[in-house]
């Protein structure tokens, strides 16, 4: 029986490699694109400019996918999604203040508005489920759970996704 000995090199390596191995085989992931942001309905932030609005919306939703997807896809499944629209909860009002500012006015009961398209693939790219959703809700700002988390960012638009995401299987 001929034994063949590793050089120390490859040692260091093996690890990696398998590690690499592994992590492709169980890969889950997301992909978000905002198309055509700045024909969406409502995407303005107070007191920023559009171009700063859709960026920082890009960034928050982008991160807010990546994490809530890790609990929702199965396991080497991979989700693509294209945002085509946006109305935000709430109605902005320029220079709304005594200041000048720029306000976001909540009523009692707000909608929100998102219209996208997405695509869950395996592994091997294999298309699982694919269609165009037009999600919309009215909350009820006066909730104890939508007063405990307004200060969030994006709060209502995370829900109205989040929701959908939970029955997407």
């Amino acid at each position: 029986m001929k034994h063949t000995t590793l050089r120390p090199s490859a040692i260091k390596l093996l690890p990696i490699s398998i590690a690499v191995i592994f992590s492709a085989s169980t890969f889950s992931g997301v992909q978000v694109n905002l198309v055509e942001p700045e024909r969406y309905t409502d995407i303005q932030d107070t007191n920023s400019s559009r171009k700063s609005s859709i960026q920082d919306f890009e960034k928050e939703m982008k991160s807010f996918f990546d994490s809530k997807s890790k609990a929702v896809l199965k396991s080497g499944h991979n989700l693509s999604v294209d945002i085509l629209d946006v109305d935000r909860a709430g109605d902005l009002r320029y220079n709304y203040t005594a200041t000048h500012e720029d306000m976001r006015i909540l009523r009692d009961t707000v909608r929100v508005r998102v219209k996208l398209k997405y695509t869950i693939s395996d592994s091997d790219k294999n298309v699982i489920k694919s269609g165009e959703e037009h999600l919309k809700e009215f909350y009820q700002i006066g909730s104890i759970d939508a007063r405990k988390n307004q200060r969030e960012k994006l709060y209502y638009e995370k829900k109205l996704i989040s929701d959908w995401l939970d029955k997407l299987y």
